[in-house]
């Protein structure tokens, strides 16, 4: 129930005649909702009507139809509780266009919130928290006036349009082709580059539009922005050509972790250039002051954002994604890889950046597997930062390992012990009495009939034979073809 602050005509009362203690309002609000019991009998009618609904809209699912004849259409009783918010606001002035019902419905739901959680801590069973986006589009609203004798009802039932529930009614979206090729492309490198700054994004999108869940959603935005500007910074120094044991420092120097933003303005702002100043330039500014300072509060003080602050985060994050975008633009010359990445090639060809350059690599069969190889380019560096970061984890036994022999025509042979689990491989020294006759010969003639120009290929061999490391472990792409990472093609190194 919302009043009008406004006294009854007949009564000709104004504020000045009520004591500081009486004045009136100008806003009050009732909240009502239901919360199902989770009692076992109920949740088993529940159940049942769940298996009643399958019935009706999959029937050639069932054998046989249920000998009740009444089955689908017995009403189910289920217990609720009824929760009642009030809530008041004291303003007299009040602007025409202040959407009061939605304030008071947003304070109103805070309070339910807080007692669910209390009900929560007590219990120790996870509560699901009444949000303004979990209510329905339009809600019954009722107003009355503020009187000397109390409320005086000023009209009837109406319906209050709740606009931000909009976005969360189910649209059909019919794409066209090119639009079926993103989805495709999307969905084929979910864990790849920028995979996590997507869904990160995506996850907060989702926590604001569809549970109101502030908190949650800024600190997605923060995620998402630093996984998006460390995957950047990875795939450029992978298309540069570096080595994964020459960028652990990068990341992990001098016994600490560095952060992203000293990542960003040491090394990626060297490879596109740009205004790396977070005072003054507007994306960087905002990503700063709308996202990591709020996430900053969140984490260190428990703060709760305001929705303001997390479509502002969500925005923050957009233009951030911008401007990194339109940096790698400016040096697709020299990142064309990054640039197809972040782009497509429809997108280049439509900003006229579809060079030559561009093209040969998007056509070269011998990169045609380039985006795998940073991929295990990335997870090999972060091995190698894992294993900074925790000295000795590796030092026990491993329970996969196999013996391999690679060939590296014309007929050069290493033996090769391989750490399936951590990725890991070696020269090794090989008991070769213990190996049997027929796997020499079939190692012989498999050696003997790979082609003086091919690649090394790699043998499996059954068994170890006593096989002992002649080296240090190193990363498996340094000793096993067909595991390669470098944007060159330089792995045996």
């Amino acid at each position: 129930m919302f009043t009008d602050p406004r006294p009854a005509r007949d009564e000709g009362w104004t504020r000045q005649d009520f004591p500081d203690q009486a004045r009136p309002a100008s806003s009050v609000i009732s909240l009502k909702f239901w919360q199902i019991d989770g009692s076992a009998q109920p949740l088993e009618e529940r159940t049942g009507l769940g298996f009643t609904a399958a019935r009706l809209a999959f029937p050639d699912y069932f054998d046989e139809p249920s000998s009740d004849e009444n089955w689908a259409t017995e009403p189910m009783a289920v217990p609720v509780t009824v929760v009642e918010a009030s809530c008041v606001r004291y303003e007299v002035d009040a602007p025409e266009t202040l959407d009061i019902p939605r304030l008071m419905l947003e304070q109103a739901i805070e309070r339910v919130q807080q007692v669910q959680r209390a009900c929560s801590y007590v219990s120790g069973r996870t509560v699901r928290p009444l949000t303004l986006q979990t209510l329905p589009l339009s809600i019954p609203l009722a107003t009355a006036t503020v009187t000397a004798h109390g409320f005086v009802p000023d009209g009837g039932v109406n319906l209050y349009l709740l606009p931000a529930n909009m976005r969360a009614i189910a649209v059909r979206s019919d794409f066209a082709e090119g639009d079926m090729d993103r989805v495709n492309s999307f969905v084929a490198r979910a864990e790849g580059f920028l995979g996590g700054a997507l869904a990160s994004q995506s996850e907060a999108r989702l926590a604001l539009t569809f549970r109101g869940d502030t908190r949650a959603s800024v600190l997605a935005s923060a995620t998402g922005c630093e996984i998006l500007l460390d995957d950047l910074l990875r795939h450029l120094l992978w298309e540069d050509g570096r080595r994964p044991e020459d960028c652990v420092h990068i990341f992990y120097d001098r016994g600490q972790v560095t952060t992203t933003l000293k990542r960003a303005l040491k090394y990626t702002q060297v490879f596109i250039k740009g205004d790396w100043n977070t005072a003054q330039q507007p994306d960087l500014t905002a990503w700063q002051h709308e996202i990591a300072r709020v996430r900053h509060t969140v984490v260190h003080a428990g703060y709760r954002p305001t929705l303001e602050q997390g479509y502002a985060a969500l925005d923050a994050a957009d233009g951030l994604h911008r401007y990194l975008g339109e940096l790698v633009l400016k040096h697709t010359h020299k990142f064309p890889r990054t640039a197809l990445m972040l782009f497509g090639r429809d997108e280049l060809i439509s900003r006229n950046q579809f060079t030559a350059r561009v093209r040969a690599v998007l056509d070269d069969d011998q990169t045609s597997g380039w985006t795998t190889k940073f991929l295990r380019w990335r997870s090999c560096l972060e091995r190698l930062i894992d294993d900074q970061l925790f000295p000795g984890q590796n030092n026990d036994p491993s329970t996969d390992i196999g013996l391999a022999v690679v060939v590296d025509p014309p007929g050069q042979v290493t033996w090769v012990l391989h750490d399936m689990e951590r990725s890991r491989a070696c020269r090794a020294s090989v008991d070769e009495d213990l190996i049997p006759e027929p796997m020499w010969v079939s190692l012989r003639t498999a050696a003997d009939a790979i082609p003086a120009d091919s690649c090394p290929i790699s043998i499996a061999v059954s068994g170890l034979y006593s096989a002992e490391p002649s080296e240090d472990w190193v990363a498996e792409h340094r000793r096993l073809p067909l595991l390669e990472v470098m944007v060159d093609g330089d792995d045996f190194y």
